[in-house]
């Protein structure tokens, strides 16, 4: 199959190296290739050229049949594939996970999965996978219900950030709900030194909100890494120098308990769970 992969893409671009970029393999791959088939068949297929490879009569004839072969190879797939899979993925995550991480792998993921489509549910409250309302889950923390799996995406500290040119000594603090308190009562209570301005907190319900006021210039607000890496790369928040780190409960993929005859679920999760990672960490 490698073979005729290889003979199909040169007999399409005329140029080994040209089938290698859209294989994503070596032109001397292509080459190797080719060359065991023409050795296998006992013709010869192209005539190498300089900068091109053209096709002789015998391998046009070929090329055409090999041409159908796989067109009729790809539809058959397409075909089993449309059965056995899903119409969409839905996925329950807070706000600024779904715009900054999950958003941007959407071309991949649909590249990766002709056919299925994402639909993203954005709360700060997540459904919960085992009741139906969704297939997938990201959040911070884990569960201990039976009915449900979970992988660990990765660890996560958080430390206090703001808009470049923040007075770390001066601005106010913009604080949110967090567990059962607020992020910077759980910072005191550990005993870290609070940053900014004693007397002045801006307060928010939810932690998107908290930093999107952050980079507005409002204040010093503490954010959890990974998750804050796509903002600080892109300079929309810096974290402060040399400052303490707290730690948070890892980002987690939660689904609903996947049985042994679930292949193409644990597919997709599996996909989404490594696709998590790399855009955290990247």
């Amino acid at each position: 199959m490698a073979q005729l992969l290889a003979f199909d893409a040169a007999a399409r671009l005329g140029s080994f190296k040209e089938a290698a970029a859209a294989l994503h393999r070596t032109p001397s791959t292509i080459s190797h290739d080719v060359a065991a088939l023409e050795t296998f068949l006992g013709a010869l297929l192209f005539e190498r050229r300089t900068r091109a490879v053209l096709l002789t009569d015998a391998g046009r004839a070929y090329a055409d049949a090999v041409a159908g072969l796989l067109d009729g190879l790809a539809g058959a797939t397409a075909q089993l594939r449309s059965r056995c899979w899903p119409d969409a993925v839905r996925i329950s995550t807070n706000p600024l996970m779904a715009a900054e991480i999950v958003t941007p792998l959407i071309p991949r993921f649909e590249a990766e999965f002709p056919g299925v489509q994402l639909h993203l549910s954005v709360t700060e409250t997540l459904e919960d996978p085992g009741q139906g309302a969704v297939d997938l889950a990201i959040r911070y923390g884990g569960t201990d219900q039976r009915n449900l799996e979970q992988v660990q995406i990765c660890d996560s500290t958080a430390l206090p950030v703001a808009a470049p040119g923040v007075d770390w000594d001066g601005a106010p603090r913009i604080d949110y709900v967090l567990g059962t308190s607020t992020a910077w009562t759980q910072w005191q209570q550990l005993g870290h030194a609070l940053p900014g301005g004693s007397g002045r907190v801006h307060r928010f319900s939810q932690f998107a909100a908290a930093v999107g006021a952050a980079e507005r210039g409002l204040g010093i607000t503490l954010a959890p890494r990974p998750l804050l890496n796509p903002l600080i790369r892109s300079g929309r928040l810096v974290a402060m120098p040399n400052a303490e780190t707290m730690s948070v409960s890892p980002i987690t993929l939660i689904s609903r308990r996947l049985g042994v005859d679930a292949a193409v679920w644990r597919g997709l999760r599996d996909w989404w769970r490594d696709a998590l990672r790399s855009a955290l960490h990247g």
